[in-house]
């Protein structure tokens, strides 16, 4: 009797240890994928960042008149440009003298 018993723990004894095992490779790969999903979520910020840039960059695009196309708006987006550039022209002006 005392030998099965011995037996019983020795099979339990190792099928703990097989848990184990199996237990720290699952810790290993959550911290894997815990990592990953760091490193993911930084490049997500990353491209929202960017994206926020092109969207604000294309909508002063859309109000100054370049994305839409027409005549109009190609001939008051060159008078804005000459407009800021002859306050540019203005300022150096005032700066030299």
């Amino acid at each position: 009797m005392k030998q099965i018993y011995q037996e019983e723990v020795e099979l339990l004894k190792k099928n703990l240890k097989i848990l184990e095992g199996i237990i720290n490779q699952q810790n290993t790969k959550i911290e894997e994928l815990e990592t990953e999903n760091r490193e993911l979520n930084i490049i997500i910020n990353e491209n929202k960042i960017i994206f926020e840039d092109i969207e604000d960059k294309y909508k002063k695009l859309l109000s100054v008149g370049v994305l839409s196309g027409d005549k109009e708006g190609i001939k008051e987006t060159r008078n804005t440009i000459n407009k800021l550039v002859r306050e540019i022209d203005t300022c150096i002006a005032l700066l030299n003298e």
